[in-house]
C-alpha cells in the first residue's frame, strides 16, 4: 500500500515579522498614504490615515476569488505639485510590495510574491527635488489572484527612502520610510441571478453549462452563464440579451456582479441591411425610407432597389438566404 498525507500551513498560526524604522523621525510627519481602496473584489478595502505612524496593519481586508484580480489604489498625502522645491511627503520613497502567497510566514524578494510598485530599488532618483514623484503619489497595482488559492494571505506594502542602497526588505529597517499590512482573503464568491422575463412575445432560460439556473439563485462568481430565448409569437423577435439593463454580445456572460437578467423584445421585425462596393440599397416603407436596424410590424410592406454608382453594376441582392438580384435592379424593385 502507498499511503499520502498533505499538509496546509494555517494562517491563523502564521506570524510575521515586525518592521523596524530607522532614520530621522523629524522628516516624516507628512510621509503617509491618505487613502488605501481597492476596486474590483469581491469585498474591496476603503481605508484612510490623517497622520503618520511608521507601521500599519490595516483592520480591513480584501475579499477576492481564486483566478481573479482586483486593483489596489494608493494615494500619498501631497504637500504640493511642484517639483522645483522640497516637499517633505512620501516622493522622496521608493515603494514595493509582498504578498505571501506559499503561506510560509516570510515575504522574500522572488517574482511570486514581491514586486515593485513605484521608483526603483536602491538606485537614487536623478532629481532631488522631485524625488520619485510622478512613481510614487499616486499607485494603481493590478493584484491576480493564484488559481489554486483559497485562504487568507498577508500584503505588506512598504515605502523606504529612495537614497538606502541595497535590495527591498520587508523586515529589519526600513529607513526613513512607511508600512502597511493588510490581508486577502481568497474564498468561493456568490451572487445572485435575477431573472426577468418579458410581460409578452418572447421567454428565456438561463443555463450553468447544460444545468438551468433559476429565478433568485446564488451563482459562484466568474462563472460563464448562457442565455437561450425562445420567441412565443411570430408577431415578436429578441433584438438583444439584457445584463444589468445593458446589452450583451451574443447569448453568454461571466458573472462578475449580481445579475438581473432579461431580453429586449420588440413586435415586428428588424430590417438590417449592409452595401459592399459604391452604390445605394434603398430599403422604403411607402414613401418613407427605412433606416438600418429599424424595426417594421409584421404585415408591412418593404420595397428594396439597388442602385449602382456610375461604372458599377450591381452584383448581388440577398434578402435573407433568396437571391433577389434581378428583381431589385428594377424600376419598380422588389416588394416583400
Amino acid at each position: 500500500s502507498i499511503l499520502s498525507a498533505t499538509f496546509k500551513r494555517d494562517p491563523n498560526f502564521l506570524e510575521y515579522c515586525t518592521p523596524t524604522f530607522t532614520g530621522d523621525p523629524a522628516q516624516m510627519p507628512d510621509s503617509y498614504l491618505e487613502t488605501i481602496t481597492t476596486t474590483g473584489a469581491a469585498v474591496d478595502l476603503n481605508k484612510a490615515y490623517s497622520s503618520y505612524t511608521f507601521y500599519n496593519m490595516l483592520d480591513q481586508s480584501v475579499i477576492a476569488s481564486a483566478g481573479g484580480t482586483f486593483t489596489l489604489h494608493l494615494n500619498a498625502k501631497n504637500l504640493s505639485t511642484d517639483k522645483a522645491n522640497v516637499h517633505q511627503d512620501l516622493r522622496y520613497t521608493c515603494a514595493y510590495m509582498y504578498i505571501d502567497w506559499n503561506l510560509d510566514g516570510t515575504f522574500t524578494n522572488d517574482d511570486t510574491e514581491y514586486s515593485v510598485l513605484g521608483g526603483t530599488v536602491g538606485t537614487a532618483p536623478s532629481d532631488n527635488k522631485a524625488g520619485y514623484y510622478d512613481d510614487v503619489m499616486v499607485i494603481d497595482k493590478e493584484i491576480n489572484v493564484p488559481i489554486n488559492a483559497s485562504g487568507r494571505y498577508r500584503a505588506r506594502v512598504v515605502y523606504r527612502n529612495a537614497w538606502s542602497a541595497g535590495p527591498a526588505n520587508a523586515c529589519g529597517n526600513i529607513n526613513e520610510g512607511v508600512v502597511y499590512d493588510f490581508d486577502i482573503e481568497v474564498k468561493d464568491v456568490f451572487y445572485s441571478i435575477t431573472l426577468t422575463q418579458p410581460a409578452e412575445g418572447a421567454t428565456f432560460k438561463v443555463f450553468d453549462g447544460e444545468t438551468e439556473v433559476t429565478d433568485g439563485q446564488d451563482v459562484k462568481l466568474g462563472t460563464t452563464l448562457t442565455v437561450r430565448p425562445e420567441v412565443t409569437s411570430d408577431d415578436y423577435e429578441v433584438r438583444s440579451v439584457l445584463v444589468n439593463g445593458e446589452a450583451i454580445e451574443g447569448m453568454e456572460f461571466v458573472l462578475t456582479d449580481a445579475a438581473v437578467v432579461s431580453l429586449d423584445v420588440i413586435k415586428g421585425r428588424i430590417i438590417t441591411y449592409s452595401v459592399t462596393g459604391e452604390g445605394t440599397l434603398s430599403v422604403t416603407q411607402g414613401e418613407n425610407a427605412i433606416e438600418n436596424n429599424a424595426v417594421i410590424l409584421k404585415g408591412s410592406s418593404v420595397t428594396v432597389k439597388a442602385i449602382p454608382a456610375t461604372g458599377y453594376h450591381t452584383e448581388s441582392v440577398m434578402i435573407g438566404e433568396d437571391d433577389q438580384t434581378e428583381t431589385c435592379s428594377t424600376e419598380a424593385g422588389y416588394t416583400f
